[in-house]
């Protein structure tokens, strides 16, 4: 189509057809502005979103590090450093196990952190490569900010020539619109594959959330046992100052130390037949029964408390419950000389000689010793008294 000047005058259709020709090129046109300043918005955005992008990441990573280095101190070395300060005073040597097996669970500990730094340095390297990502970003923006400005240059060139019928502004335009598709097209690639290292860094991150929570899970768990531990070896304490104050005859400071230790573990079936038996010195039969029975309620198979409730029974003239108790203590503990010894007098008192005789020989047996058993059958032989 020829829309030069050399046309002669008289050549209307022609004419006509130019002019058409221009309306509908100044109308596309008008589309293809509006798609590019779409297209440049657009740019702009994903270039300011990149930008949010890389400062949340070193924000997270700056965090991480700083909570790595405080829970490292907080967790690990401050509770050892404790524990073996408490080792050293040298007043819980008893407890050396207990301290091994904390020191084996934060050894673990260690190892978690260790797996925490590797994440770590894993957000370290993907910051870095997002840092180049974000500048490449930045280049292309700047580069279709330039076609942009170029190409709606050209358009308004291309406006203005159109209505004046010029066919060359028309062919620049196509090109210029193809460069601009061609740039973009060429990119997209790049954009995935940026996008698609994103995701993959915000994956690293939940993961490492998930093993933050867990450490601080198991840090609270560990606090836990070794309070309770800690607990357990000071009413272990206690309890055995009790007896030492129990066997000197002061009952009532034996029970005070007692008590204490019961407040400490609360399931100890020891201390409440511990209890049970000062109480029972004390001829407070009623607290004593109590304790006793709970002690079985504990610890099923506790012989002496079986033995020690025989022995209250005893007491109170109840001889049929004793026998029965201080059976179950000699069928759940078959060498206890004691108990067999204190079965016998069970007999005695029930008038059963030849049957406390048994006992006291069996108490002999498993304890040759027993002096108090050796007296009985010498006074009990059989015939030789009459009860």
């Amino acid at each position: 189509m020829d829309n030069s000047n050399d046309n002669k005058p008289n050549e209307n259709n022609a004419e006509n057809s130019t002019s058409q020709n221009s309306t509908m090129k100044i109308e596309e046109l008008g589309d293809i502005k509006k798609q590019v300043e779409k297209i440049s918005e657009q740019m702009h955005k994903n270039s300011e979103s990149a930008d949010f992008i890389l400062k949340s990441l070193k924000d997270i990573e700056s965090g991480l590090k700083d909570n790595y280095s405080d829970l490292k101190k907080d967790i690990i070395d401050d509770n050892i450093t404790k524990i073996k300060e408490i080792l050293v005073d040298g007043k819980y040597i008893k407890m050396t196990e207990h301290v091994d097996m904390i020191q084996e669970s934060t050894a673990k500990m260690k190892e978690d952190y260790k797996e925490i730094q590797i994440h770590l340095d894993a957000i370290t390297e993907t910051l870095s490569i997002l840092q180049e990502t974000n500048e490449h970003i930045k280049g292309i923006k700047d580069g279709i900010t330039d076609i942009s400005h170029d190409f709606q240059s050209k358009i308004d060139e291309i406006d203005e020539s159109l209505k004046q019928g010029n066919d060359k502004m028309e062919k620049a335009i196509t090109e210029q619109a193809k460069a601009f598709e061609k740039a973009l097209t060429d990119n997209r690639d790049f954009f995935e594959k940026a996008m698609e290292n994103m995701n993959k860094t915000f994956e690293s991150i939940k993961d490492i959330a998930e093993q933050t929570e867990k450490i601080y899970s198991y840090e609270q768990e560990l606090s836990g046992i070794r309070g309770k531990e800690f607990a357990l070896m000071q009413s272990k304490q206690l309890n055995e100052k009790g007896l030492v104050l129990f066997y000197r005859g002061v009952f009532s400071a034996a029970l005070d130390n007692f008590n204490k230790a019961l407040e400490l573990d609360p399931q100890s079936a020891e201390i409440h037949n511990n209890m049970g038996y000062a109480y029972l010195k004390k001829k407070e039969y009623d607290k004593a029964e109590e304790l006793f029975k709970k002690a079985i309620d504990i610890f099923p198979d506790f012989s002496e408390a079986f033995n020690n409730l025989g022995l209250l029974y005893m007491d109170n003239n109840n001889y049929e419950l004793a026998i029965e108790n201080i059976q179950k203590a000699v069928s759940l503990f078959p060498d206890f000389a004691d108990a067999y010894y204190n079965l016998g007098n069970a007999f005695q008192s029930s008038d059963r000689i030849d049957d406390a005789i048994d006992n006291w020989s069996k108490a002999i047996e498993i304890n040759p010793f027993h002096e108090e058993a050796k007296e009985k059958i010498k006074l009990f032989k059989k015939g030789d008294v009459n009860v």
